[in-house]
């Protein structure tokens, strides 16, 4: 599992990436989940799931 720690001005994030999506030979965000954690990088509670799909890739 990859994630990535997004600090904001009043809070701390982790968003993790669960799956992914492979389309023309891009690997591309899947689903992820977005938790709030406090100083010690401790989650505190599940903010958002995301699932990305149906992408549409054009080539010019």
């Amino acid at each position: 599992m990859v994630g990535n720690e997004v600090q904001l001005k009043d809070h701390r994030s982790l968003v993790y990436d669960l799956s992914e999506e492979n389309v023309g030979g891009l690997k591309l965000h899947g689903k992820r989940e977005s938790w709030r954690v406090n100083d010690k990088g401790e989650r505190l509670f599940l903010r958002a799931e995301y699932r990305y799909s149906e992408y549409h890739i054009e080539k010019q």
